[in-house]
């Protein structure tokens, strides 16, 4: 039985992703509903905000910039495309996974200016999990592209010259 294309190409990281993102939504918008947490108070939570507007602001930057630099080869998929080509320009010269990196960022400034202790946790959840695809998605980049290895050792994966 030949599995199916969503499957194949890593549906199943996409879908989960889907599910924790949903989540992480959700977690400030339930518990103040709830009135379960209060936030960080004053001048705390005021910093987190300016530093979650901060973090929103490059996520957005950094994620128009990723869809930019990989034109026709995005995909939804962690697996890359056929036709595809290795692209090391741009935010892609920053970071192996600059769209992951965005995505955490922009959770991370979700987060911070709802004040929601556990919306952190979520996007260091977030974190884990794009680690975790990314780690996956480096094998079918390295079948692919012979000259990933030598990019790979060049260029951190999810955070500018650190990891």
């Amino acid at each position: 039985m030949e599995k199916s294309k969503f499957v194949s190409r890593g549906g199943i990281w996409v879908a989960l992703q889907a599910v924790l993102l949903l989540l992480i939504l959700l977690i400030p918008i339930y518990t103040r509903l709830m009135g379960t947490e209060s936030g960080w108070g004053w001048p705390l939570g005021s910093i987190a905000s300016m530093i979650g507007v901060m973090s929103l602001v490059i996520g957005v930057i950094f994620i128009r910039r990723a869809f930019a630099d990989l034109g026709d080869n995005l995909t939804p998929y962690p697996q890359p495309i056929n036709r595809g080509k290795l692209v090391r320009h741009g935010v892609y010269g920053l970071v192996r996974h600059p769209i992951y990196t965005a995505v955490i960022l922009l959770a991370l400034g979700y987060a911070l200016v709802f004040n929601s202790v556990l919306t952190v946790l979520g996007a260091l959840v977030l974190f884990i999990f794009f680690d975790s695809k990314a780690r996956r998605e480096e094998l079918w980049l390295m079948e692919k592209y012979p000259d990933y290895g030598n990019y790979r050792k060049q260029v951190k994966k999810l955070l500018p010259g650190i990891y």
